[in-house]
């Protein structure tokens, strides 16, 4: 695929930070804009090849780096921490500043929202305050997260944040989830095989220093709150009943049962009364289906609910 059209940007936020973002754009003018919100403990980056396919048919594409990831981290002590305070509405409002941008270097063209994972759950945090300002949603391996598991969280971050201090790296607690998400694809060949069956991604992945970032506890702390709003039903009832949702997840994610629970939250926003909520689970695909072997296939489907939203 030739090198399309892009240009880097910075957003600068009220509280002092700097989001750094990219934009991809065709040669003509487009149909619709794109924004991606990316995992946590990855980059914008790992989304080019995806933009770069959106692009082709005429679709721009926004990234951005989140909070204390990739590039919008200053320095190597912030990686991995959102922010000092507040993290969880910050996180969101930067989202809305990137709405906000691409409306208004767009008048008049959809813009549809993408997110994968913790990026799925900023994404719904951000939909059920500004449905209005948005014309679709995609949103990879998010799950409904239990009463009992967010209770748990809280009360384990708590006391790691009052014994260890905000900053400190959960290397362990990080380590053993992704070994639990592991456990299915044994014999392994690395950490990361839970991510995609695609070993050269995975390869990329590992020797990416901006990739596999331990979180701290504070993060983990806001990861916690940006999870409970997104499933707390006062919150779903705000998004208009008339937005496109789509859902998708590979039949193998093993992060948060995702390729079981995805169809949770289906109904969850069905019973609801959003009108349009569709799911596709794609067979064996495992965690990041971006990053999949099959991923131009997921590109395609994507494109394909995008121009029947918009026309």
């Amino acid at each position: 695929m030739e090198t399309v059209n892009q240009e880097k940007f910075n957003i600068h936020t009220a509280d002092g930070a700097i989001i750094k973002c990219k934009r991809y754009f065709p040669e003509k003018n487009n149909i619709a804009n794109i924004i991606v919100t990316h995992e946590f403990s990855e980059h914008q980056g790992l989304y080019k090849e995806f933009a770069e396919f959106m692009v082709e048919k005429d679709i721009s594409v926004y990234t951005y780096d989140i909070r204390g990831h990739g590039i919008t981290a200053t320095s190597e002590e912030e990686l991995g921490i959102v922010a000092k305070r507040e993290g969880s509405t910050l996180i969101v409002k930067d989202l809305k500043y990137m709405v906000d941008i691409v409306k208004k270097e767009n008048p008049n063209k959809p813009v549809i929202l993408v997110g994968l994972s913790i990026g799925a759950f900023i994404t719904v945090n951000y939909t059920t305050q500004y449905s209005d300002s948005i014309d679709g949603v995609v949103l990879a391996s998010i799950h409904p997260n239990s009463v009992m598991t967010g209770f748990l969280g809280h009360i384990l971050i708590k006391a790691t944040t009052i014994l260890m201090g905000k900053n400190y790296k959960l290397t362990f607690s990080q380590n053993m989830a992704e070994q639990r998400f592991n456990n299915a694809f044994k014999p392994n060949r690395t950490v990361h095989d839970w991510m995609t069956r695609d070993e050269e991604l995975i390869d990329e992945y590992i020797n990416d220093p901006l990739c596999g970032i331990i979180q701290k506890t504070k993060s983990y702390s806001d990861i916690m709150k940006i999870m409970k709003r997104a499933n707390s039903k006062t919150n779903l009832q705000k998004i208009r009943k008339d937005l496109p949702i789509f859902l998708i997840a590979g039949s193998k994610d093993q992060s948060g049962n995702a390729y079981r629970t995805i169809q949770k939250v289906q109904r969850r926003y069905k019973d609801l009364g959003i009108k349009s909520v569709d799911l596709k689970i794609y067979p064996n695909g495992r965690h990041n289906m971006f990053r999949e072997i099959n991923r131009h296939e997921v590109y395609a489907d994507i494109f394909e609910k995008i121009m029947k939203w918009v026309k």
